[in-house]
């Protein structure tokens, strides 16, 4: 008996310096060796199905961003981000959304290293995050209106949460 089988993947292989520019992005399953990923557009939503991004092994890890976003109204959910200095950033992003990612074995005793960083952004939801084995877990620099919910924050290093000139945060679990 011969079987003949045809897999359509309608999924996405991301490479160093990926832009997810479509507005739904579903990310393949499987490690992808990559940083410098990219949002930089508005209305993205990207999808992760047991996906692990993760950075170059080694020091120079200390250096690389998983994954910038510019992006407005954008949902990141699902993901799995290891060995980087910020896994995901967030600059001038506004609606931003967060949601079941895991951050992992980041950078340690590097400055600014977080899992999450957030910068000059407002109204945000992170939930269902889990951080373990980086320096911080999450940093708010001059962002307003978050809402951080049902998260797991165990790591090491100089803070869990930090909190800069930001205000109006919801913090619950």
């Amino acid at each position: 008996t011969e079987i003949n089988l045809s897999v359509i993947l309608d999924c996405v292989s991301p490479a160093i310096d990926y832009n997810f520019s479509n507005a739904t992005n579903t990310v393949c399953p499987g490690t992808f060796d990559v940083y410098d990923m990219i949002i930089d557009t508005d209305n993205v939503v990207v999808t992760c199905d047991d996906t692990e991004f993760t950075g170059p092994n080694g020091p120079i890890y200390y250096y690389d961003t998983g994954l910038t976003v510019t992006g407005e109204n954008v949902t990141v959910e699902g993901c799995t981000f290891s060995r980087y200095k910020k896994g995901i950033y967030v600059n001038e992003a506004h609606n931003f959304t967060l949601n079941g990612t895991k951050f992992k074995s980041g950078a340690k005793s590097v400055s600014d290293a977080a899992s999450v960083y957030v910068e000059n952004s407002d109204s945000g939801v992170y939930k269902n995050i889990n951080s373990t084995d980086n320096e911080m877990s999450m940093y708010f620099y001059s962002s307003n209106h978050m809402s951080i919910t049902t998260s797991i924050f165990d790591d090491g290093g100089t803070a869990l949460l930090r909190l800069a000139t930001s205000e109006n945060f919801t913090i619950t679990n």
